[in-house]
C-alpha cells in the first residue's frame, strides 16, 4: 500500500456499505481540512479489518445481534459480568477491555498490569457470567473511592474494538449504598400514545417507575447501549443535537398568566434551561450530551407560596445543523423514537444559516393535562398543585401557542434589559454600614424600590427611590433605607432590591438583589 488513490478508498466505501448497510459517504462542506496519510491509511486498514470480520457469521449488531449487559463490583477489583446473548450465533469476547468514566468520557488510566479474564464465551441464546480481575490493571483503592455519582463503563469487544463490535457495561466501584427506586413515592406514566410510537426494545426504559439523579440509575447506562446498538443495526445516519443557546423571549408585559400574581412579574412564571432529561428524568437522546430546550411554567412548592415555586416542563425544542436537516440523508433520534426530518418539516419554529430549531413537544406527551397530573404525581412534595396552579400552566401554554419567538443571542443582547447591581454590600455588613454598591441599566429606570421583611411576613420597610440619572444610581445616596437597617432589632430578616423600567416589552421590574440576614445571635 505504498500508493493509496481517492478511487481505491472508494470502492472500498462501496463495498462496506453493502455489506453492512451503514453509509459512509457524509456531505461535503465548504471548508477542508488537509488529511494526513497516515490517518487515512489506517482509516483504510480498519474498513478493511471490519470486512474481514464479515466474511464469516460473526457476532455483530450490524446484522441484528443483541446482548444485555449488567455488572456488579463484587470487591477486590473483581467486576462480574451478565451477559444474555439474544442471537443464534456464539458470541466470544476477546480478552481486551477498556475503562472510561461515564459523565466525562475520559479513560481511565492503565498500570503495569493487565485485566485477567475468565468465561468469555457466550453460546446462543443462552446467559452466561463472565469475570474480569482489574486488580493489577487499575488503581483499585481510587475506583472505590467514588462517589455515588460517579459511574464507569467498560468496553468488552469480540473483534478489536472495530466500529460496531464493541459494547459498553456500566459499573459502579463506590462502597456508598445507591439510592433505590421508590415506585410507590413516584409513580411514572409515560403517555400510552407515546409509548406506543418508541422502540420496542426501548419501551422498557420509559415503563420504568425510577426518578433520580442521572448518575444513581444504572438504566440510563443500560439505555444508551440499547440505543445505540439500534441505530447501527438500523443503518440510518442519525443527526447530533446541539445547543447554540437561542432565547425564548419572555412572556410581553400586560399578558396576565395567573391573576393572582403582580402584573408586573408575570415573566417570572416561566422559564426554559437546556437538559438531557424530560419531566420523569429520562434521556431524550442517545447520548449523555444530547439537549432539548424545556420551556417550563413554575407552578408553587406549597399552599400560599408565591417566592418559592418549582418548574414543570411543558415544551420541549430540540436543534440540529442545517446541513444534517438539508443533507437529506439524515434522521432524528428523539426519546426513544426515529423520527425523519420530513416528518419534522410542519414544527420548525426557528432556523438561520447554521441552525434548524423544531417544537418536538408532540413526541413527548399528547393531552398537556394528564401529562402535568402525571409529572406531579411523579413528586408530589416538590408541586404545589391545584386549579389555580393547572390555569397558571394552560394559559402560559396557550400563550406560547400563539406567542412563540425564538432569537439567538445576538438578538435577545439587542433588545433585553440589561439592570446590573455591583459591588453590593455584603450581608454581614448591612446593619453596620448600610447600602452601598451602584445600579446601572441600558434601559430609563423609573424607581427602585428596597424592601425590608421580618421573619414573621412584616414588611419592616418599603423605600421607593427616583434616580435623578434614569441610567444609574449610587446606592449610597439611599439614606434612608440605611438607617433602619442600622438601626433594626435582633431577629432575622429579608431585603429584596428591585427596578422598574419605562416603556419595554417584557421584565418591566427585575429583582436584581434578594439576601436574608441576621442581627444579633439569631440563626
Amino acid at each position: 500500500m505504498s500508493k493509496f488513490q481517492k478511487h481505491n478508498l472508494s470502492n472500498i466505501q462501496g463495498i462496506f456499505e453493502e455489506k453492512t448497510g451503514m453509509h459512509l459517504r457524509y456531505k461535503r462542506y465548504s471548508y477542508r481540512r488537509p488529511i494526513n496519510k497516515a490517518v487515512l491509511v489506517a482509516a483504510v486498514l480498519s474498513l478493511c479489518a471490519v470486512l474481514a470480520a464479515f466474511t464469516y457469521p460473526i457476532f455483530s449488531p450490524l446484522d441484528g445481534d443483541a446482548l444485555t449487559l449488567q455488572a456488579d463490583y463484587e470487591g477486590n477489583g473483581i467486576v462480574s459480568i451478565r451477559v444474555e446473548n439474544h442471537s443464534y450465533k456464539k458470541l466470544e469476547f476477546q480478552p481486551q477491555t477498556k475503562l472510561f468514566k461515564w459523565i466525562t468520557g475520559e479513560e481511565v488510566a492503565v498500570l503495569d498490569g493487565s485485566v485477567l479474564f475468565d468465561d468469555l464465551t457466550v453460546e446462543p441464546y443462552s446467559v452466561e457470567t463472565i469475570t474480569l480481575d482489574l486488580s493489577k490493571a487499575y488503581d483499585v483503592g481510587i475506583l472505590e473511592q467514588s462517589r455515588e455519582p460517579e459511574w464507569y463503563y467498560l468496553v468488552l469487544t469480540n473483534y478489536n474494538f472495530v466500529f460496531g463490535q464493541e459494547w459498553k457495561c456500566s459499573v459502579h466501584f463506590g462502597s456508598q449504598q445507591l439510592e433505590q427506586p421508590s415506585t410507590e413515592a413516584h409513580p411514572i406514566k409515560v403517555d400510552p400514545a407515546i409509548l406506543a410510537n418508541i422502540e420496542e426494545e426501548l419501551r422498557y426504559y420509559f415503563e420504568d417507575e425510577y426518578y433520580g439523579i442521572f448518575a444513581w440509575n444504572p438504566m440510563h447506562y443500560e439505555y444508551l447501549q440499547k440505543a445505540q446498538e439500534l441505530l447501527m443495526r438500523s443503518g440510518k445516519r442519525i443527526a447530533t443535537p446541539f445547543s447554540p443557546g437561542l432565547i425564548i423571549e419572555p412572556v410581553r408585559d400586560g399578558y396576565v398568566i395567573d391573576e393572582t400574581y403582580p402584573l408586573e412579574k408575570q415573566y417570572q412564571l416561566d422559564g426554559y434551561y437546556d437538559s438531557v432529561h424530560d419531566a420523569f428524568g429520562k434521556l431524550v437522546g442517545f447520548g449523555t450530551d444530547h439537549h432539548v430546550i424545556k420551556l417550563s411554567a413554575y407552578i408553587p412548592a406549597y399552599e400560599g407560596s408565591q417566592n418559592t415555586s418549582n418548574a414543570i416542563p411543558i415544551k420541549y425544542f430540540i436543534t440540529y445543523l442545517r446541513s444534517d436537516v438539508e443533507g437529506g440523508q439524515c434522521n432524528a433520534f428523539i426519546y426513544g423514537q426515529i423520527v425523519s426530518f420530513e416528518e419534522l418539516k410542519e414544527h420548525l419554529v426557528y432556523e438561520d444559516d447554521m441552525f434548524f430549531c423544531y417544537d418536538v413537544t408532540h413526541l413527548f406527551y399528547t393531552d398537556l393535562r394528564s401529562y402535568v397530573e402525571a409529572v406531579v404525581a411523579s413528586d408530589p412534595e416538590y408541586y404545589y398543585f391545584d386549579e389555580q396552579s393547572w390555569k397558571r400552566i394552560e394559559n402560559l401554554y396557550n400563550y406560547y401557542q400563539e406567542n412563540l419567538r425564538i432569537m439567538s443571542r445576538e438578538e435577545w443582547l439587542e433588545v433585553r434589559p440589561d439592570v446590573r447591581i455591583a459591588d453590593h454590600t455584603d450581608r454581614e455588613q448591612l446593619t453596620a454600614i448600610g447600602l452601598s454598591g451602584t445600579v446601572t441599566s441600558n434601559r430609563d429606570m423609573e424607581k427602585i424600590v428596597v424592601e425590608i421583611t421580618a421573619s414573621t411576613g412584616e414588611v419592616i420597610h418599603a423605600g421607593t427611590i427616583i434616580p435623578e440619572d434614569a441610567r444609574y444610581y449610587d446606592l449610597a445616596n439611599a439614606v434612608q433605607t440605611s438607617e433602619v437597617l442600622k438601626a433594626l432589632p435582633d431577629g432575622a430578616y429579608t431585603l429584596r432590591l428591585s427596578v422598574w423600567l419605562k416603556d419595554v416589552a417584557y421584565m418591566s421590574c427585575i429583582t436584581l438583589w434578594s439576601c436574608r440576614f441576621t442581627v444579633g445571635n439569631v440563626q
